[in-house]
Order: C-alpha cells, then sequence, then structure tokens
C-alpha cells in the first residue's frame, strides 16, 4: 500500500475541502480573544486532518458490504479487495492517534473532548441504514470543525469555561453569537449537498432490500431530495444573515432565556 493509495482512500481532497472551516474557526477565536498566530494553528490543522482520515476510514470499514453491492462503490478499495481489512483499521487507528496527540498538545479541554467528533464519526455510517436524518448528521460532523478549532483557542484563555459559560459573576456563552451560527451554516450547506449527492444512489437504496431503509426516508423521489436540499440550502444561507440582529446577542449575555433566536441569527462581522 503506498502513499497514492492510502491518500485515495482517505479521501485527501475531503480534507483539503473542510479545512477552511477550521480555519475559520481559528481566525474567529484569535480575533475573539486577540491572540497572535502561533504554533497551536499546526496543531489544530493535524489534529484536522487526523478527524477527517479517521472519519473516512471508519465510514469505509462499516459501509464495505453496502459499498461492494453498490455498482457506483463497487470498485473502493475495502469493497474491491485493493485494501484489506486489517490496513484499514491500522490506518484508522494512525489517524486516531494522530487526532488525539494533537489536541494533547493543545491544551486539557481539547483533548478531553476528542470524543465528540470520534462519536459522531462512529454513528454517521449506521444512520445512513434508518434515517433520512443522516444527511444532517454529516453535517454535524463537518460542522464540528469550525468549532473545534474555536474550543482550541478558547480553552487556552479561559479553559472549561469557555465551553460552560459558567463564569463567577455570570453566565455567558461565548461561543453562542460567534462560532455557533459558523457551525450551524456549515451543517445546513453540508446537509443540502450530501441530499443531492444521495439521489445517486435512489435505485440502488430501493434494491437493497437488505438496508431497512424507511420509505419516506433514503429512498424519497428525486424532486422530494432537491426541494429538501434547497430548503437546507437556503436556512444555512439565513443563519449567516442579520435578519434577526436584534435577538443575536442574547445567548452569549444573558444565558438560556433567548437561546434559539440567538443560536440562528447571529451576524457575523
Amino acid at each position: 500500500m503506498d502513499v497514492k493509495q492510502i491518500l485515495s482512500f482517505i479521501k485527501i481532497e475531503h480534507t483539503l475541502f473542510s479545512l477552511p472551516f477550521v480555519l475559520i474557526g481559528y481566525f474567529i477565536a484569535i480575533e475573539q480573544f486577540n491572540i497572535p498566530l502561533g504554533i497551536e494553528l499546526l496543531w489544530i490543522l493535524l489534529a484536522a486532518i487526523g478527524a477527517r482520515g479517521l472519519a473516512m476510514a471508519l465510514n469505509r470499514i462499516i459501509d464495505r458490504e453496502i459499498d461492494a453491492a453498490n455498482p457506483r462503490t463497487e470498485g473502493r478499495h475495502l469493497a474491491s479487495g485493493a485494501m484489506s481489512l486489517q490496513t484499514a483499521w491500522s490506518l484508522a487507528a494512525g489517524f486516531l492517534v494522530l487526532l488525539l496527540l494533537s489536541a494533547g498538545l493543545l491544551n486539557q479541554v481539547a483533548l478531553m473532548m476528542a470524543w465528540l467528533p470520534v462519536l459522531t464519526f462512529v454513528v454517521y455510517p449506521y444512520m445512513k441504514r434508518y434515517t433520512w436524518l443522516c444527511h444532517f448528521w454529516l453535517g454535524l460532523c463537518l460542522g464540528l470543525a469550525p468549532a473545534g478549532a474555536w474550543v482550541a483557542i478558547a480553552a487556552d484563555v479561559h479553559g472549561w469555561t469557555a465551553i460552560t459559560g459558567m463564569f463567577t459573576s455570570q453566565t455567558e456563552f461565548l461561543w453562542a453569537p460567534t462560532i455557533l451560527p459558523i457551525s450551524l451554516g456549515v451543517l445546513l450547506w453540508i446537509a443540502a449537498f450530501d441530499i443531492n449527492y444521495a439521489r445517486m444512489d435512489i435505485e440502488n437504496d430501493k434494491r437493497m432490500e437488505f438496508i431497512p431503509f424507511p420509505q419516506h426516508s433514503m429512498i424519497m423521489q428525486r424532486q422530494e431530495r432537491r426541494f429538501n436540499s434547497r430548503c437546507c440550502g437556503l436556512l444555512a444561507l439565513l443563519s449567516q444573515t442579520p435578519w434577526t440582529e436584534f435577538v443575536s446577542c442574547s445567548v452569549g449575555r444573558n444565558g438560556y432565556g433567548e437561546y434559539l433566536g440567538g443560536a440562528v441569527s447571529r451576524k457575523i462581522r
């Protein structure tokens, strides 16, 4: 197994696609907390590479039998036999180590929170078997990228309080007016993209009776998928606009009182 095959297995282009999300979270954090560029950026990028490689490896391992039964995906490494299952697990373990080591070099909070993206990566392939919500779960996997980069920097300044918001004198969710709208926008945008992408497998999903896809979910008609993807794209756009600016700061400074409004509507400055 050479480097070219490994890069093809983990879809290195997908990793490059996700890095701008990471950088957005990083630059928002250093501006918010007035921190100069530092070595933390390197650890964040390495953690992102580890996370993305792990996600792809787990997806290919768990879905190898489904891939083999699908004409569109039967040529993938595990499905075609071009890579052994042992090699795939070794790569997954290597990317997991890279993620954990990089997170540990950042701070304790980043390391202790590393379980969250790993859990989402494990759950995603199984969600595809049962519910159309898998599209939004995939969006969550990518939406964690800017959030993770933001937490890596914020935790250097405020520790766990950067997440919990439980300051000595008040409750203030620093993530609400800054990184939450970004992550929400990424989630919805990726969901829209994935719904359209899944249209290629409608007929195959119907034919593969051994997978209990609900009739109202993974085998939705093409027009319904297109409508749903456009709605997600519109929601992603709205999450980044100032149309409800008047409630956008409420979460960060007033605690739980107006959580929903602030979560989806903060204007990016």
